[in-house]
């Protein structure tokens, strides 16, 4: 497990030795798959298909890392991709997610091998986003919209008769690329997969990768149910359906999350909403850690 060390106020973060991918890699079990010279004999695997190289120009298009095809950044995201279409097949949003992880290694410095089992653990663990019907996508849209209507029935019965789609429904291309979406600001994004990999890390490595994609995206759901609600003053003057859709579909950088206060400010709101129990809804705690991350 990453260290972490408690801080001011309640704050956590991590020791000297740690580092946020590693606490990503702990929270999705990476080392219960992760396999010895397996990532070499993948690599070396010929990828004949489209999919990845069409994805590849419209990953994070605006950030400037991966703004050069030619560059270096680009190569290693195909490579991780070309890598887990050889280990597990390959879908739309993977690419996202390679790319999430690829940001994240430029200030870390991880090995690309460290990348592609957090990628190839994380998507296995959430595998039923993707696969056939999207079990686990069609019930986190309708735990989405089931947790808003319970806890702000005022703001769900406006955005029923203004907006075309639920908020549940606005959230599900973020759902299909684990909030990598390039939608989502990076501050948020990486506050999303501090919180799913802190709830996924209660479980034990070896426990079913079901269970463990269900907790750590209940709290993530609960994420985009508080961010409504800070918008909730703002939705409920709209009543054009266009500018609903614009404002919720931006909802993560409308909300200020360049902001550690409001990151913070939603975090608590997630820890209330979690420690709530609606009826018929089993308790459901997020750790300490997924809240307050630093550095």
């Amino acid at each position: 497990m990453t260290d972490v060390a408690e801080g001011a106020a309640g704050e956590v973060a991590p020791t000297v030795s740690s580092s946020r991918l590693s606490f990503w890699a702990d929270g999705f079990a990476t080392m219960a798959i992760r396999e010895p010279g397996a990532f070499e004999a993948l690599v070396k695997q010929p990828y004949t298909g489209r999919a990845i190289d069409k994805d590849l120009p419209r990953t994070y298009a605006d950030e400037a890392m991966f703004s050069n095809m030619n560059g270096d950044a680009v190569a290693r995201l195909r490579k991780l991709l070309c890598a887990l279409h050889a280990r597990q097949g390959y879908c739309q949003g993977y690419n996202y997610i390679a790319a999430h992880l690829l940001l994240e290694a430029s200030v870390e410095g991880s090995s690309d091998e460290d990348l592609f089992w957090v990628l190839a653990a994380a998507t296995q663990t959430c595998h039923g986003m993707w696969s056939e019907t999207m079990p686990l996508c069609q019930l986190s849209v309708a735990k989405i919209d089931s947790q808003l209507k319970a806890r702000h029935p005022a703001l769900a019965a406006h955005l029923s008769r203004h907006a075309v789609q639920s908020v549940g429904e606005v959230a599900r291309p973020w759902l299909l690329c684990l909030f990598a979406h390039p939608s989502i600001p990076q501050a948020w994004r990486t506050w999303l997969w501090d919180l799913m990999a802190a709830s996924g890390a209660e479980f034990t490595a070896g426990e079913e990768d079901q269970a463990r994609a269900h907790v750590a995206l209940a709290h993530a759901q609960l994420a985009v149910v508080a961010i409504a609600i800070r918008l909730e003053a703002r939705l409920l003057q709209i009543t054009d359906a266009s500018e609903l859709q614009q404002l919720l579909g931006n909802a993560w950088s409308e909300s200020g999350g360049d902001d550690a206060g409001v990151r913070d400010a939603v975090g608590d709101m997630v820890r209330r909403h979690a420690a709530e129990q609606l009826p018929g809804q089993t308790e459901s705690k997020p750790p300490e850690s997924s809240l307050r991350y630093r550095r």
